[in-house]
């Protein structure tokens, strides 16, 4: 181990020379110059002195003409080690006043502990000799000491004076620089103030950077508020979604044309069309990103007032269609209990040993099946419904509209159909479809007072790009033709030009409102057809009506389930609930005739008892919705309280409503639709006992 000096005025460099000596087990002192170096040595001399040249007070050369000159430390060597002074004169220079060895830095620190090694062991067995002869006189030192700081001082001269030049070309381009940037942010931002929708330039880390005029207009918070602070402005619960939407942006996945919400500063939820975009400098780097945010709040107010407006219309149009066809419906429906009255009085005297009751009973069931299906077409036509397109045959929703129209439409007009065999599949709405139908036929009704024809034809067609053009405005392609012709009084150019406005009517006060047109055309419009309607006076009218083919991947119509004969019977027991005490004996009847151990309760309340009582010995229940006190969803929950694994079918003599849609989504393993015929019943009940979807 040696005990050694290092002179140096940077402590860093002072700092690692002395981690690297003492790592090889040597003792350090330490001085930051020359003067400092001198009176340390003095008082406690060190093995080796290591120094630096280019120090304040005292350099290393000065350091080293007085180390040589002092008797008690001119024998102990002196090594430079130095950044600074690296030409050969340099060198040369400072071996002339006595320096042992000559190290320019950097070095490896291998061949510097080297070096210093060598040094150590030819000072101790006194075996080191100055390099050169000594510069004894003083001028002569003062004459190289001068000439080595003048040329060491002439190439900082230099250097200063191309960094000068470097510095001042900087800066110029600096300025340039900053001037195209001013320039170049004044105009983006004065195009960003003049857009119209806001937009907020986020940092990479969240933070808002600017926020234009349009911002502030829409969403309430100025600059000054949000600039160089986090901002989220979606809803509660949305948040997530926005935020994926912007970190996506940020990843480089397209963001445009987006639709959601946001806040404002005073809690208005707003509708708004979002995009976004990176925001990157000149050297591709990421900035953070840019949001624009369209304001479409009364747009999506405009389109649910649209969408309100053709519903009730639609709905309006249904009332007064009903209203027409009420007297026609009474009718015929007083026709169809009276049949049912008459063969059942029949079929009761022949069990009574006058007569074969089978063929009266047959007709009682038709007339009922007659009766069943005219009730759910009323109630399809008149309850609130959402377009429901699926692919269809229009021949079969004809025919299923002319059976309607033959029963209600005065005795004097005779229906008439010429329907394509072959007519390709559309994609429509059934309900709605039917309704153009039916609004066609009351206006020609109108329009023959004395009686006449209605016809109703179909076919398929090929509209030419050249035809569409000149004729009928629409898109080139195939298309089902459904043409419907009447008799009647026909119309003027003047009525034709308007029959489609919405209230416009030819008919006296209190005899329509002017809705049944409107409401076809809006019908045909949304199944992406088209409409046109020719007529004279005195030559009648024809609708034409072009529906688009249909090709999609199932265009086959879904054909109806042929008749099946009923399934098996179980041993298993059921609960059947209801409150018509008729209905609970029919029920209770079918079931037993094959094999079912049935029980029966006439309200909620009771089969909630009932069920307590029997629970591990009921394998299914049948319950009524519509049923006074607890109604029958209330009992659908309360029993799957009790038994989350209970099978509990659903009954209802409405349509597929909200209701039932509730209690399906609640847990009702099935649903049978009111009046239920024997095999219906059945098959619903063996498919839930099953595990199946009843």
């Amino acid at each position: 181990m040696a005990k050694l000096l290092v002179v140096d005025d940077q402590e860093a460099n002072r700092y690692l020379l002395e981690v690297l000596l003492k790592g090889h087990g040597h003792s350090v002192a330490t001085a930051g110059n020359g003067v400092e170096a001198l009176a340390k040595a003095r008082q406690d001399p060190p093995e080796v002195i290591i120094t630096d040249i280019l120090m304040p007070e005292m350099d290393g050369f000065a350091l080293c003409r007085a180390w040589k000159k002092d008797p008690t430390l001119s024998g102990i060597p002196l090594i430079f080690y130095t950044a600074t002074y690296t030409d050969p004169k340099d060198e040369e220079f400072a071996l002339s006043l006595g320096a042992i060895r000559f190290i320019v830095k950097p070095t490896e620190p291998e061949l510097f502990m080297a070096i210093l090694e060598e040094v150590l062991e030819e000072h101790r067995e006194g075996r080191l000799a100055d390099a050169v002869p000594l510069v004894e006189e003083e001028g002569v030192f003062l004459r190289g000491y001068n000439q080595t700081l003048i040329h060491k001082l002439e190439d900082k001269i230099g250097q200063l004076e191309q960094a000068n030049k470097r510095l001042l070309q900087e800066v110029e381009e600096r300025k340039r620089a900053e001037r195209d940037l001013r320039r170049s942010e004044e105009k983006y931002r004065t195009l960003m103030e003049a857009v119209a929708d806001p937009v907020i330039v986020y940092d990479h880390g969240g933070k808002v950077m600017y926020v234009n005029r349009a911002f502030t207009r829409v969403f309430g918070w100025s600059a000054g508020e949000v600039v160089g602070r986090p901002l989220d402005l979606a809803p509660p619960g949305e948040g997530d979604q926005t935020r994926r939407r912007l970190y996506g942006a940020l990843a480089g996945e397209p963001c445009h044309g987006w639709e959601g919400h946001c806040l404002t500063k005073d809690h208005r939820v707003v509708d708004v069309n979002l995009s976004a975009a990176c925001l990157r400098d000149d050297e591709d780097a990421l900035q953070g990103i840019v949001v624009s945010l369209k304001d479409i709040t009364q747009k999506k107010l405009a389109e649910q007032e649209q969408e309100k407006l053709r519903t009730q219309l639609i709905q309006s149009q249904k009332m007064e269609s009903l209203g027409t066809l009420a007297g026609g419906i009474a009718h015929d429906f007083n026709n169809l209990l009276a049949v049912m009255t008459g063969f059942s009085e029949l079929a009761l005297e022949c069990v009574l040993g006058q007569g074969s009751a089978s063929q009266h009973l047959r007709q009682v069931i038709q007339a009922g099946e007659r009766a069943t299906d005219l009730v759910r077409k009323i109630l399809t036509f008149s309850r609130r419904r959402a377009a429901e397109m699926r692919p269809l045959d229009l021949n079969r929703e004809i025919g299923q509209a002319v059976t309607l129209l033959e029963r209600t439409l005065p005795k004097m007009i005779s229906v008439h159909t010429h329907l394509a065999g072959d007519l390709k599949t559309i994609n429509g709405d059934p309900n709605e479809l039917e309704q153009v139908i039916i609004n066609l036929a009351t206006n020609a009704q109108d329009a023959m007072p004395q009686g006449g024809r209605l016809v109703l034809e179909t076919n398929n067609v090929t509209v030419a790009e050249d035809f569409s053009a000149a004729y009928l405005k629409v898109e080139p392609g195939d298309y089902v033709l459904l043409q419907v012709s009447d008799t009647g009084q026909g119309m003027d150019a003047h009525t034709r030009e308007q029959i489609f406005d919405p209230f416009f009517t030819t008919k006296g006060p209190g005899k329509g409102t002017g809705l049944g047109l409107s409401t076809v055309y809006g019908i045909v419009k949304s199944h992406g057809g088209h409409i046109s309607c020719y007529s004279e006076p005195g030559y009648g009218t024809t609708f034409k009506i072009f529906l688009p083919v249909f090709h999609g991947a199932d265009a086959q119509p879904s054909l109806p389930t042929p008749a099946q004969a009923p399934p098996e019977g179980g041993q298993e027991k059921i609960l059947l609930v209801d409150d018509e005490k008729l209905l609970l004996e029919l029920g209770q009847t079918i079931l037993s005739q094959v094999g079912y151990q049935v029980m029966t309760a006439q309200s909620g309340e009771e089969a909630i008892e009932l069920y307590g009582k029997h629970m591990d010995q009921l394998d299914l229940v049948i319950t009524d919705l519509s049923m006074p006190g607890m109604g029958g969803y209330k009992t659908l929950k309360t029993i799957l309280e009790i038994n989350p694994q209970a099978k509990v079918v659903i009954a209802s003599g409405y349509t597929a409503n909200s209701q039932v849609k509730s209690a399906l989504e609640s847990g009702a393993v099935g649903y049978v639709p009111k009046p239920f015929g024997r095999v219906e019943l059945l098959s619903k009940i063996r498919q839930a006992l099953d595990g199946g979807e009843a």
